[in-house]
């Protein structure tokens, strides 16, 4: 097994652009991240990204980190996905804009957005997060672009954030994308 004690530079020169979405502490920590997650070879999850990361980390507080910095990185998938987008575009191909609600099962007592519902595959009822993801499907390519993380009105009133719904989480990464005018899309 191995753990990364510092992050290669040929890697880092690459990622120099998402540096404008965060604060330099915020870029530090979203940039072992990233890296951890690429190169993991356990699940792509906290637990496995954590599993490489050599530099005394802990799982609570990366997904904290996440949850906290949601709004930045979806703006910085949503950037990204634009530029993929502008790079394969050819005149009069169709777009489809995707959403989809997925469930993330949790087992700790303190992880922000996590409650109990009703989770239809298993027919149970789990203790986890929603989260609500935006695709674009375009020329057999699949380009993440958003996400948001559904929380609550009880836990929203608690923590004194504005509440949404799923459909209104969705609504607003669609008011975000900016197709070109001749683009049809599809959602």
């Amino acid at each position: 097994m191995f753990k990364i004690k510092r992050l290669p530079k040929e890697i880092t020169l690459h990622l120099r652009e998402l540096q404008l979405f965060f604060s330099d502490i915020q870029w530090m920590h979203f940039q072992s991240l990233l890296i951890s997650l690429i190169i993991t070879p356990y699940k792509s999850t906290i637990c496995g990204m954590v599993k490489v990361l050599g530099f005394g980390t802990h799982r609570s507080k990366h997904n904290a980190f996440l949850i906290n910095l949601a709004p930045a990185i979806s703006k910085a998938l949503s950037y990204y996905a634009l530029i993929i987008l502008y790079l394969l575009k050819k005149q009069g191909e169709e777009i489809c804009f995707v959403f989809d609600d997925t469930t993330n099962k949790k087992t700790g007592k303190h992880v922000a957005g996590a409650y109990k519902y009703f989770d239809h595959l298993s027919k149970t009822y789990i203790k986890g997060q929603q989260i609500v993801c935006s695709i674009i499907l375009y020329r057999g390519f699949i380009i993440p672009y958003a996400f948001d993380i559904y929380i609550p009105k009880d836990q929203c009133e608690k923590s004194k954030i504005l509440f949404k719904k799923k459909t209104e989480l969705a609504l607003n990464q669609l008011k975000s994308f900016e197709p070109d005018e001749d683009q049809a899309i599809f959602i």
